[in-house]
């Protein structure tokens, strides 16, 4: 393509050709140009993925690794263990599950706190009532190797186990 540079009189004119242009690039810019954006920014493109790929895992895990939160019999229930003063104090809440399709019916519950790997336990024995919510406490003394507490809920012929581990004081 040629036409004038400029208004003013004389033979100016510029000449303009993409192909020519380019082929005076050097080589590793001619190569640049044609990768594309996400060629040319692999380190962006390796973040892009990587956020992608920790995205889809949590999308279809979290459903099933909510901590400390079970349903049985209509109640969900969670479990906090505190390592306070020597003492190994555990409390259960169970509360209606809502999202639940069993309806929640008053119950006696039996409760056996168990720390391993020792094997001591403490069984408590309450009634569930569905209209608030339900607290059941356990407290043991800590000793030397103490790691977790695991708690066995039984009521309406059916057992739930859930564990954590005792934290550091």
């Amino acid at each position: 393509m040629k036409g004038p540079e400029s208004r003013s009189p004389g033979d100016f004119a510029y000449h303009y050709n993409r192909e020519e242009r380019e082929a005076r690039l050097p080589d590793y810019m001619r190569e640049e140009r044609k990768k594309g954006f996400w060629g040319r920014n692999r380190h962006l493109m390796i973040i892009f993925i990587d956020i992608l790929v920790i995205s889809l895992v949590f999308m279809f895990l979290l459903p099933y690794i909510r901590q400390g939160n079970h349903v049985l019999g209509g109640y969900s229930f969670s479990m906090k263990v505190v390592n306070f003063d020597g003492m190994i104090l555990t409390s259960l809440k169970a509360e209606v599950n809502p999202e639940g399709d069993m309806a929640a019916s008053a119950s006696d519950v039996t409760v056996t706190f168990r720390v391993l790997p020792e094997g001591r336990q403490m069984r408590v024995y309450d009634y569930l009532q569905p209209d608030r919510e339900n607290l059941i406490r356990g407290r043991m003394p800590l000793r030397e190797g103490d790691e977790l507490v695991r708690t066995e809920i039984s009521f309406n012929n059916e057992t739930l186990i859930m564990e954590e581990t005792i934290p550091p004081e």
